[in-house]
């Protein structure tokens, strides 16, 4: 009972049946209802009458998809790995299974519309933190500017910073965010258990998640400034004589200078050891020096 290439019954030849009518058994024999009524209920290959029944095919494989394409036997559909996969070329695409969808291969698009939810584990964690050039935080992120937060409404960034950053009076139902106003963010000292002793100037604040330290500007003291030394010169004014008592030229009187009528000289004693002191004249006005470099103000932003 053969069919033709368009899944067509023909019957025997010899038969009243006439072809594309229904197959009546009275025509052929009684006992061929059965077949007659199921060949008639058949769908044809071209498909134009439905299935009532499941369309089964084996898994297969990536290599081999269970379910293939005309004129492409390396592309159809194959059981991977548990999961429905379509299949390229002999490589597993999109899979999908009761629970998940899942990408075996990168999708490649030149324009993505997600019109529903979309996750991305391990690509953006609540709690990252990055630059953001614009003036208004994007969908799914928060400026990180110190704001009270509520825990029911932000989950998942409450699981993963808790109340590392919280300065005091929240809510048992909120949580502080970072506040990276006017900072410059640095790693803490400590990250990985190992303490690197470059901050240590900031002491405890420095293997501190959270942890501030630093100001805008800064006053020296005098153990910071470095070494020094002042220079300086006494007036020359001040000349003067110095006058002793004496007798006059061959007087020969006692207590005086003896006569110098022969031309000598006489020496009065000594000045002792004496200082002049001086002062310099003072500089500097004391006041504190700029401690920030050139900054580029860029908005901190953090994945709720």
């Amino acid at each position: 009972m053969p069919r033709n290439g368009s899944g067509i019954y023909s019957p025997p030849p010899g038969t009243t049946v006439v072809p594309n009518t229904l197959a009546d058994a009275t025509a052929m024999e009684t006992r061929l209802s059965d077949l007659g009524a199921e060949i008639s209920a058949s769908m044809p290959l071209t498909g134009v009458r439905p299935m009532t029944g499941p369309l089964q095919a084996v898994p297969g494989s990536a290599a081999a998809p269970g379910l293939t394409f005309s004129g492409d036997a390396s592309s159809g559909l194959a059981q991977v790995g548990g999961r429905t996969a379509l299949v390229k070329g002999g490589v597993a695409g999109i899979s999908s299974s009761a629970t998940d969808v899942q990408a075996h291969l990168p999708l490649t698009a030149g324009d993505l519309t997600v019109t529903g939810s979309f996750s991305a584990p391990g690509t953006l964690i609540a709690g990252m933190m990055m630059d953001w050039a614009g003036a208004t935080a994007p969908a799914g992120w928060v400026f990180a500017a110190g704001q009270v937060l509520l825990r029911a409404t932000y989950p998942a960034l409450f699981t993963a910073i808790g109340t590392l950053h919280n300065t005091g009076g929240e809510l048992g139902t909120e949580f502080r965010l970072p506040d990276a106003r006017g900072c410059v963010v640095a790693a803490p000292d400590n990250m990985g258990g190992t303490n690197a002793g470059r901050m240590a100037s900031a002491g405890a604040a420095a293997t501190t998640v959270g942890g501030r330290y630093g100001a805008d500007t800064h006053t020296l003291t005098t153990p910071q400034m470095p070494g020094h030394a002042h220079t300086g010169t006494t007036d020359t004014a001040g000349g003067h004589d110095h006058t002793v008592p004496g007798s006059p030229m061959g007087g020969g009187g006692s207590g005086g200078i003896p006569s110098l009528s022969t031309g000598g000289t006489q020496t009065t004693s000594a000045a002792p050891a004496h200082a002049h002191p001086f002062t310099t004249a003072s500089v500097g006005g004391g006041g504190a020096h700029n401690n920030v470099q050139p900054t580029l103000f860029i908005p901190k932003i953090i994945k709720t």
